[in-house]
């Protein structure tokens, strides 16, 4: 439809100024009175001519009509089907798609079509993350669309070009869960060359494979039957402590909730030890760990030295751990530190 009414269009346009040019030619008229004669001859409108017509411009006109109101008419009528076909709300629909696409930045990508893919979309939105859905098996009809306040592209992520659409480039993390461990270690590989500061997740189906994914590139590997079976065993030997953790990491209607805190550089905390921090005093949380580089610290001495890029692994309420956000980053973004 698009390429008809560009053709249409073009044809319109080439008989308007074979039309100026005629009368202009013929009958030495200007540009303005040969343009007005080419429209209202083109729309049929009626008007008197601008001057008496030669016997030559009078051939002109009929050749003109004859030419152009076929084609004037049929550019109508796929302006109106355009329209009446729901093509034109399509056009812009995808235009408003791709704006989404070309603004996003640090957002998730999610690559699956499985039910665990759908819960971990499901469990990043609740923390109100920016998320592209790449999936294959999708029921929709449309490329790109958004449901759930999530953009899903429907499409192979083992196809660059599907990658690129979901801008793996400007992403922050990508998660890759599809059924088949060749598909995740192939996109991991890729996406790994494309972007080298991506935060990669993916889920093995073997463990046996999980040290070619780390070699592929991903920064963290999970097994689904590991971690299934680590949490069964867990579950009959410390159900009180799986059950502390499960409500604290995902219940929602739990008061006290764990999250990593990432230290900036320029903040107030940079390079004051643990116990003059006062992150206790000032956000009220409790410090669990402190992750450095590849290493993780758990319940760290109090003359612990916080550096820059350090991620704390804190306890503690909503409102709690909105301090404490604030607390960790450049504290001219912060404008000051929260006060006591």
């Amino acid at each position: 439809m698009i390429r008809n009414l560009k053709k249409a269009l073009l044809f319109m346009i080439l008989i308007i100024v074979s039309g100026v040019a005629g009368f202009m030619i013929i009958e030495k008229w200007s540009f303005v009175d040969s343009l007005y004669m080419t429209v209202i001859t083109l729309s049929t409108v009626g008007y008197s001519e601008v001057a008496p017509i030669t016997p030559a411009g009078k051939i002109f006109v009929i050749i003109l009509i004859s030419s152009g109101i076929g084609t004037a008419a049929y550019f109508v009528s796929l302006i109106t089907r355009f329209i009446l076909d729901g093509e034109f709300q399509e056009l812009f629909r995808r235009k408003k798609m791709e704006g989404l696409l070309k603004n996003i930045n640090e957002h998730y990508i999610v690559c699956g079509s499985g039910k665990v893919a759908h819960e971990a979309v499901k469990e990043m939105r609740k923390k109100g993350k920016s998320i592209i859905f790449i999936d294959e098996k999708s029921d929709s009809n449309e490329e790109i669309y958004t449901e759930k306040g999530v953009i899903k592209i429907k499409g192979d992520p083992t196809e660059d070009i599907v990658l690129e659409r979901a801008k793996i480039r400007k992403a922050k993390a990508l998660l890759v869960t599809t059924d088949n461990d060749a598909n995740n270690l192939y996109i991991t590989l890729t996406a790994r060359q494309v972007n080298q500061n991506l935060y990669i997740v993916a889920l093995a189906d073997k463990e046996s494979s999980m040290e070619k994914f780390r070699k592929a590139g991903a920064n963290r590997v999970i097994s689904i039957t590991g971690i299934g079976a680590k949490r069964l065993a867990s579950s009959i030997l410390r159900p009180t402590v799986v059950d502390f953790l499960e409500v604290a990491m995902y219940g929602e209607d739990f008061q006290l909730q764990m999250e990593e805190v990432l230290v900036e550089e320029g903040s107030f905390l940079e390079n004051k030890m643990l116990k003059e921090s006062e992150i206790r005093t000032r956000s009220g949380v409790i410090v669990l760990a402190i992750r450095r580089d590849h290493k993780l610290d758990i319940n760290p001495e109090p003359d612990y030295v916080i550096k820059k890029f350090d991620k704390l692994i804190t306890l503690g309420s909503l409102e709690q751990l909105k301090k404490m956000f604030t607390l960790a980053r450049n504290s001219e973004k912060s404008n000051q530190a929260p006060s006591s």
